[in-house]
């Protein structure tokens, strides 16, 4: 008898090892840990008490979100401030703010005064406009879970004020003002309306000389091509010769020979612009060890359009054992209309890969995202956060791309991040395996869902999706999204399912393969256009390269070397 009980013992201790807890709700993680007992997952009546879904251990459900009730400008001596006052939340281990989407301080207070933490230089810029917000913190038991994470709060917005007690036009000076008073909580996003001022030049200053550098013979689309060779060879370089086109949208294109580039901060990108290489692993953008941040994105201030990135390998540098780190992606592109990612490898980032993402604002939409761009024959890999991720956005298209985490990170996830919307994008004839899940489709899980978060219309087609420690693809919350064709197999949480995993979604639509639909083509719109000429650089090889400034000179000088 003793050893019939010991026996059972043994087996309990060991069910409590082996445990699946679901949906946690952090974006671009799995919400799955392999498991080879208990893989069915009910899911919890839309009228259920809000809890997290999970099978043999009951992990702690994130804090309510708290509310940022107001921001308030400022001034500290001749030093721009904005102070925040926000809602405490019970059983928190503290508060997490944010600065346009970047971690800005922890704290375990109500309030907080911002004068510029983390900038360069450590100063609000006057005129400038900051938004806010704010997310609560909690530690789950489970050492494995570790930290979870509330939603975001509302989010605020304000111009930073001018201290410097020199007039400049536009911005007014507070000196000799009161500091405003505090009012009651602001239900709305707050927008100060205080233009950016407009430097002057002074009188007798000389009109500053164009870079020669930015000068080329070489077109595209009838605007200047670029070599980034005549700036240097490391990511200060490329970011020079982007800046050709920085002070204007009219565009142009840079080219970025084959080769490796040392990157330690982030290359900033404009309008109407195409950055391309020589091909993937042929030009390669590596991270330096300090490297913590986005390795290129688009320049948010304002909105953009028709931003183009090719031929290229971004690499993170992270190794596999290394844990996540926020803030540390591939690509990130918000507030843009139109343009394409193509032929991209983008590897061992802390979190995200590639991402398609919103700009906060205090206008009444609340945000701005990606509208009309397409993402082609990618590679995204060993990233530690998602691997392509969606947050917000309309009418994009995901093709032909391959997108392993070879780890317990997601796929490829159109996944509400804030509230907003995420409808008829395309997502078709991608290779999803070796993830946490395959592919996901949410509008908020059990305990986070809100009715303004819309997930629908979506085209899921002829994606191959296997070997993923999560479900294949996970539709929750979302409404009227499509799945067509997908090769759906041996993925942990399908149980042996070859269809699409549904939790709480307000109707969908499956076909199973072969089934075909004409929904699922890619619009001509989207097609890709002919890689730009790629201009030559005195003493620099170039593969297919064009002729440029300095051409005529080498080759008298290989003309005089013939001689001897």
């Amino acid at each position: 008898m003793r050893f019939i009980i010991g026996f059972l013992v043994i087996v309990l201790v060991s069910a409590t090892l082996f445990t699946v807890t679901t949906n946690r709700g952090t974006p671009g993680t799995s919400s799955q840990t392999v498991t080879t007992v208990n893989t069915t997952v009910t899911p919890l009546p839309t009228s259920s008490a809000p809890k997290t879904l999970s099978i043999g251990y009951i992990a702690l459900a994130p804090p309510k979100a708290p509310q940022l009730l107001q921001v308030v400008p400022s001034c500290i001596g001749t030093k721009s401030s904005i102070s925040l006052t926000f809602s405490s939340v019970a059983n928190t281990t503290g508060l997490i703010l944010y600065r346009d989407e970047a971690e800005l301080a922890h704290t375990q207070t109500t309030t907080f005064t911002d004068s510029g933490q983390g900038l360069s230089p450590n100063l609000l810029e006057a005129g400038k406009e900051y938004c806010y917000a704010v997310r609560a913190s909690a530690q789950d038991p489970n050492p494995k879970i570790g930290t979870v994470l509330s939603q975001n709060s509302n989010i605020l917005c304000v111009h930073a004020p001018n201290c410097s007690g020199i007039a400049i036009s536009g911005i007014p000076t507070p000196f000799g003002q009161p500091t405003p008073t505090p009012t009651s909580s602001i239900p709305t996003p707050t927008r100060i309306p205080i233009a950016t001022p407009t430097p002057t030049q002074p009188v007798g200053t000389p009109t500053p000389t164009p870079d020669s550098r930015c000068q080329s013979s070489v077109t595209y689309q009838g605007k200047p091509v670029v070599n980034v060779r005549k700036f240097g060879s490391d990511g200060a370089a490329i970011q020079a010769a982007i800046d050709c086109f920085k002070a204007t949208n009219g565009g142009g294109s840079v080219f970025i020979p084959s080769g490796t580039y040392s990157i330690s901060k982030k290359i900033g990108i404009y309008s109407n612009m195409t950055v391309f290489g020589d091909g993937i692993d042929q030009t390669i953008l590596l991270a330096t060890a300090t490297f913590k941040d986005t390795m290129m994105g688009n320049d948010s201030s304002r909105g953009q359009q028709n931003v183009a990135i090719r031929d290229l390998t971004l690499n993170g540098g992270l190794s596999a054992q290394a844990d996540r780190q926020q803030g540390h992606d591939g690509i990130r592109l918000r507030d843009l209309v139109g343009g394409y990612i193509y032929n991209i490898k983008v590897t061992q980032f802390g979190e995200h890969g590639i991402w398609l993402s919103y700009k906060p604002t205090s206008d009444a939409l609340g945000y701005k995202a990606v509208f009309d761009f397409r993402v082609s024959k990618c590679q995204s890999t060993r990233n530690k956060g998602m691997q392509i991720w969606l947050d917000a956005g309309e009418r994009n298209v995901v093709d032909n791309c391959i997108a392993s985490a070879e780890g317990d990170a997601n796929g490829i996830g159109l996944e509400i991040g804030i509230d907003g919307k995420l409808s008829n994008n395309l997502v078709v004839s991608n290779d999803v395996q070796r993830n946490g899940h395959g592919i996901s489709l949410t509008a908020g899980n059990d305990f986070n869902y809100e009715p303004g978060w819309v997930n629908s219309n979506n085209i899921v087609c002829y994606n191959t999706v296997k070997n993923n420690l999560g479900p294949g693809i996970w539709d929750q919350h979302g409404k009227d999204n499509v799945y067509i064709g997908n090769i759906i197999s041996n993925n942990n949480n399908n149980d042996g399912h070859k269809d699409v995993i549904n939790v709480n979604s307000f109707g969908y639509e499956e076909k199973l393969p072969p089934a075909t639909d004409a929904r699922c083509n890619i619009p001509s719109s989207y097609a890709i256009p002919a890689v730009p000429p790629k201009p030559a650089v005195l003493g620099v090889n170039t593969s297919g390269t064009s002729k440029e400034e300095g051409s005529f000179i080498n080759n008298f000088f290989n003309l005089i070397r013939s001689f001897f």
